[in-house]
């Protein structure tokens, strides 16, 4: 794919992300391709395409379809004082040390923070990131931590069900 073209297309992935996150009663392929410039089918494929990158897109299965973001997928921009930011660097520190695998959002938050900090804070967190990452990932860690997460900022019921090593 030419880049020009794939830059595109990530700047319209990013524009339907934020505009299903404006519209808390969704959209439907329709106005999102009017709104975006391009026709339904490519709608089609990048909402498939978010939902590839583990965006949580939903769909009423009305005659025609809207599409959502879940609700309290994102949260809004904060604003950090030099000392509250040094709290959350010292808190990821002490993650990256004592956590036995690799895990991805963690490792993806604590890059983002190093990325706003100074530069002899930012350095050694990102040193820390980079030791989380050559750890074994754990994919149903990951994927449990993700629904339990979900669940609680949407104050919803999560069931859970698991089997002792060994056995039921």
């Amino acid at each position: 794919m030419e880049p020009r073209l794939a830059q595109h297309k990530s700047q319209r992935l990013m524009q339907i992300s934020q505009l299903l996150y404006r519209h808390p009663h969704g959209l439907t392929t329709r106005e999102l391709a009017g709104l975006c410039g391009v026709d339904q089918r490519t709608i089609q494929r990048d909402l498939a395409d978010l939902e590839d990158m583990n965006i949580p897109i939903w769909d009423d299965e009305g005659s025609p379809p809207r599409y959502g973001i879940l609700s309290g997928y994102y949260i809004p921009p904060i604003h950090l004082r030099l000392p509250e930011a040094a709290s959350l660097y010292l808190a990821g520190r002490l993650l990256a040390r004592y956590c036995d695998h690799c895990d991805a959002h963690a490792a993806a938050a604590l890059a983002k923070l190093a990325a706003v900090l100074p530069e002899a804070l930012a350095e050694p967190l990102q040193a820390s990131v980079q030791r989380l990452a050559t750890r074994n990932e754990d994919r149903d860690y990951e994927q449990v931590l993700e629904t339990l997460v979900t669940g609680w900022a949407t104050q919803r019921v999560v069931r859970l069900r698991y089997w002792r090593v060994g056995g039921e």
